[in-house]
């Protein structure tokens, strides 16, 4: 497997933050979130959208990144060094420990496949108060698009899709109806695509893919070790190709309110 494309985990999750930071900064200034909140970012990794809430929060509001890895936690300190209006907690995001029904928002991104949607969302509507939002972005079922695609990447991203998948695809299309029946009100839900060429830090992502399937894959036998060398040459030759396109999956953003309570703002 080629090494040269395939990032540590905090820059990994620190290129996808900044690849998704217009979509979450555009749903955030929707809402109308501003000076004075009370927010949290639950599994925010090494930066999350902290940067992002504590920009229009401002100097009276809080923010409180939430997350198990303490080595993400420790990048995360370095990215918020200069904002003072947020505080990092290392905690199971099932399970925070944070102060009940006192948070204006709470946001989670892409941590529903490990963190269960179910379990997640009840402890995110726990933390807000009456009135409160809360905000799931996850991935919809379509597959991550290369055009023109490596040799092979087809049918090896639909049998990842198949083997490994499933339950994380189904995620974003789920979350409304998960939000309803919780008692949520106000619910609405985006779909976002993002698009560029390869040379993007985000488009070493189905490298990243691969390696993480990697042996699945193999004690599967969904593919061969000359199979999936190939596919990873072709790989990082995508990332890097500035004539190739990348499109990646659709990420769903639901947000909804707690019922009682008064809003700072409605939604711009």
């Amino acid at each position: 497997m080629p090494s040269v494309a395939v990032q540590s985990g905090p820059t990994r999750l620190i290129v996808q933050a900044r690849a998704w930071a217009p979509a979450a900064a555009a749903l955030l200034d929707h809402l109308g979130v501003g000076p004075g909140w009370v927010c949290a970012d639950l599994g925010c990794g090494p930066i999350g959208i902290l940067d992002l809430l504590a920009r229009r929060v401002g100097r009276h509001g809080t923010v409180v990144g939430v997350d198990r890895d303490l080595e993400a936690l420790l990048a995360a300190l370095t990215a918020v060094g200069r904002l003072p209006n947020v505080s990092l907690a290392p905690a199971e995001v099932t399970r925070t420990g944070l102060p009940r029904g006192e948070f204006d928002l709470v946001h989670a991104r892409l941590v529903c496949q490990e963190a269960g949607p179910g379990r997640l969302l009840d402890e995110m509507i726990a933390l807000v108060k009456p009135g409160g939002v809360v905000i799931l972005e996850e991935p919809g079922p379509e597959l991550w698009a290369i055009d023109p695609a490596p040799p092979g990447y087809q049918a090896i991203a639909r049998r990842v899709a198949a083997a490994f998948l499933r339950r994380r695809s189904g995620i974003g299309p789920a979350l409304p109806g998960q939000f309803r029946r919780r008692g949520l009100i106000g619910i609405e839900c985006r779909q976002h695509r993002l698009r560029f060429r390869g040379g993007h830090p985000y488009a070493t992502m189905p490298l990243f893919a691969l390696a993480a399937t990697r042996t699945r894959l193999l004690e599967a036998g969904l593919a061969s070790v000359r199979d999936l060398a190939r596919l990873a040459a072709g790989l990082v030759e995508a990332s890097r190709s500035g004539k190739v396109w990348h499109h990646t999956f659709p990420l769903w953003q639901v947000s909804g309110r707690r019922r009682g309570g008064r809003r700072l703002s409605g939604p711009r």
